[in-house]
Formats: structure tokens, sequence, C-alpha cells
């Protein structure tokens, strides 16, 4: 896939510590954690977003104590 030298991102959607951001000219996704943006196409991301999925169903199984914060109730 190419790069295009023209980039106009949209925000797609905006949480209270993360923003997801489309590019139609380059195709990409920009992820924004804090202070970190990682880009990516689309395939990349849902591939991301079923990692995190088994991370949280893994974390439910685990005997390992969750914090609330990971919950979503900080």
């Amino acid at each position: 896939m190419a790069h295009s030298n023209r980039c106009r991102p949209r925000s797609l959607v905006r949480g209270r510590i993360a923003r997801v951001d489309w590019c139609a000219d380059c195709r990409r996704m920009s992820v924004h954690v804090g202070p970190t943006t990682v880009r990516m196409d689309e395939h990349t991301l849902r591939c991301l977003w079923v990692t995190i999925g088994d991370a949280l169903e893994a974390m439910e199984d685990s005997p390992v104590r969750v914090t609330s914060a990971l919950r979503g109730q900080a």
C-alpha cells in the first residue's frame, strides 16, 4: 500500500484516554493513546482489536487480580 504525501486525518472516535483518526488519502488509522501515536492500516487495527480482546478475556480467566482501573472503574 503506497503512502501518500498528503495526509488529512479526521477523528473517528475519541475516548477518555484514546482517539482514533482515519486518513482516506493514505488509508491509515492513527491510534492515539496518551502521548503515543501508532499508525496502521485497517487490517492491522482489526488484528490489534482481536488481540486486546483476547488479553481481556485471559485476564478474566486468570487467578491474577485485575485492578479496577483496568476494568474501567477508576
